[in-house]
């Protein structure tokens, strides 16, 4: 099982390139091979933003919104497909959405596929035809309506279609394999992460990271799945397992997009109705007062959460969504000498809070770049290289 993202495909070149891929894949390496695709880069914000401005500031039905935004996957699969099958007699490829293989949303919302298109799929595959399957997507059960897994979807599609059909999973990304940092961020002191396990995957999401989603993780974790995260230019590639035991780590969980929301007490149809809209959030109970730190990909996501916590009455809780975040989550000796740091460099910062072995600092969106500046600087490098796990910024 192949998956391609969409910071993979950023230009009608790169279908090329991909092709080309799965062609040698399949030729030179005699694999038979099923692809998931995202949308190209940009294509799914373009169609929300067209979405948007047709709408002039009304609500967007989600029925009416998943239909569209489903259409940068169906473009890719099927000019994939269109690729593979220009160049080459031997290998031919096969496009396909979500209805046309039998791709349902279960009760926990997470996709599923039926037999008869698990049946579909191997006999492709038995005959020498390379199944490309467009991500993202699912046929609600009740109604057969589309509904789209949200952002990075596509990984949930590759790894439920990875454990239905007992194989291995390849995710292609831009930056290639897990970094300690990303690279785009912190070139200096970025480094490839050979090997890593869900459970610690796991806690990275948890606070924030978006490298892996989470329902992708669930998933994965639950059947053991055997994954691979590479590029498309590099031979360097991090596994992923339940039997990979990563050493103990110190992590810097970098959130730009946040909604930092402190109130008395916790509701619970509250917590419910965020997991029900699928944001990632972090809840902390602290000096007797509760505290929910939704995290938000974008700053398009963060206006539909705050439109989506405007239905709630304010009076139980206050909220900010002009703050930034790191989390420190690191063993209790190094949490010191790391937050000591911090607050020594930079004191400007808005509230600290404690959770068992994390930090969480919140600072004033204006910070961010020279808080950034601090971190990729000679003096915080030298910090990092004395402590003994690994560090990880994300």
């Amino acid at each position: 099982m192949q998956k391609y993202g969409g910071s993979c495909i950023k230009s009608i070149r790169d279908f090329d390139v991909i092709s080309e891929k799965i062609i040698n894949s399949f030729c030179g390496k005699q694999q038979k091979i099923v692809v998931v695709v995202s949308a190209m880069f940009g294509e799914t914000d373009s169609l929300m933003s067209l979405a948007e401005t047709v709408a002039s500031g009304s609500e967007i039905d989600k029925r009416d919104l998943d239909y569209l935004i489903n259409i940068g996957e169906q473009k890719s699969s099927s000019l994939l497909a269109i690729a593979i099958n220009s160049k080459t007699a031997t290998v031919k490829a096969k496009a396909y959405a979500c209805w046309q293989i039998g791709i349902f949303l279960n009760e926990d919302r997470l996709p599923y596929i039926k037999n008869w298109g698990l049946h579909m799929l191997e006999h492709d595959v038995s005959n020498g035809i390379v199944p490309i399957i467009c991500g993202f997507q699912a046929l609600n059960n009740q109604n057969n309506d589309i509904f789209t897994l949200g952002r990075n979807g596509s990984d949930t599609t590759a790894v439920m279609l990875a454990i239905a059909l007992n194989s291995d999973l390849e995710i292609y990304k831009d930056i290639g394999t897990l970094n300690s940092c990303d690279p785009k961020i912190f070139p200096n002191i970025s480094f490839p992460i050979e090997k890593i396990d869900y459970a610690m995957l796991n806690r990275m999401s948890d606070n924030g990271c978006d490298f892996f989603p989470k329902n992708s993780l669930t998933l994965a974790s639950k059947s053991n799945l055997k994954c691979k995260i590479k590029s498309l230019t590099s031979d360097e590639v991090t596994l992923v397992s339940n039997d990979y035991f990563f050493v103990k780590s110190t992590f810097l969980i970098i959130k730009k997009s946040i909604i930092f929301i402190e109130c008395s007490f916790v509701l619970g149809d509250f917590k419910n109705s965020i997991l029900r809209f699928g944001y990632r959030f972090k809840h902390i109970s602290s000096n007797g007062k509760n505290y929910f730190i939704i995290y938000c990909d974008d700053s398009r996501e963060k206006y539909r959460a705050l439109k989506f916590l405007e239905t709630y009455t304010n009076n139980f809780f206050s909220l900010k969504s002009d703050y930034f975040m790191i989390s420190l989550l690191t063993a209790t000796s190094t949490l010191a000498s790391i937050k000591d740091f911090f607050l020594k460099n930079y004191d400007q910062y808005k509230l600290i809070l404690f959770d068992s072995d994390s930090v969480y600092l919140l600072f004033d969106k204006s910070q961010y770049e020279s808080l950034i500046h601090l971190i990729n600087n000679t003096d915080c490098q030298m910090l990092f290289s004395k402590i003994e796990e690994k560090v990880l910024i994300w």
